[in-house]
């Protein structure tokens, strides 16, 4: 069994913004991403497909369920990382508003809570419970609709990869990473 991670399409954002709950709707380029994702991913035989709640996954997993033909699930599970008060800000006008609170987060991500957000290992808790709950159900692949940050979390998670080689990786708009579930081993 394949967990098809994928990441939205294109919502015109500027790199290095936190976009977390601000909902975007997908671009006219997010959208033609999403469709050529679609026909990508229907070469694999789809059991289930889970998005988050966010009208820019959702967009996007619609698309793909038009081609897979299985109805979206919406879960909490794979929204994205509550960004709190830097919601909305680049980096550069987060470190400016909240130059020490930027700083400390910089120190341990993966801890750090933002000021009415989440940290790392709060969204990793939620979202891996909810992949261990649902691997068991089918031997088919399922495609989770989700977000850049959770990716790298659910990478860091389940794959054991240090965080700061996640986070060289910059995962693009309407993108996806294959995760096999075998033996009871993520791979």
């Amino acid at each position: 069994m394949k967990l098809i991670i994928v990441r939205h399409g294109d919502i015109g954002t500027v790199k290095n913004t936190f976009t977390g709950k601000t909902d975007k709707l997908l671009t006219e380029n997010g959208k033609e991403e999403a469709k050529k994702l679609a026909q990508e991913l229907s070469k694999f035989k789809i059991d289930k497909i889970y998005s988050s709640p966010y009208i820019r996954a959702v967009q996007t997993a619609e698309e793909i369920s038009k081609i897979v033909k299985r109805n979206v699930i919406i879960t909490n599970a794979l929204k994205e990382v509550d960004f709190g008060i830097f919601d909305g800000l680049t980096s550069e006008e987060a470190l400016e508003k909240y130059p020490n609170l930027f700083e400390n987060r910089l120190k341990d991500k993966w801890n750090y809570k933002i000021l009415d957000g989440e940290s790392y290992s709060g969204a990793s808790a939620r979202v891996i419970n909810f992949i261990n709950s649902i691997v068991s159900e089918t031997e088919d692949n399922i495609i989770l609709v989700t977000h850049a940050t959770l990716i790298k979390i659910i990478m860091v998670s389940i794959l054991n990869k240090k965080l700061e080689d996640v986070e060289k990786d910059y995962i693009k708009t309407a993108s996806y990473r294959i995760i096999e579930f075998k033996d009871g081993k993520f791979n």
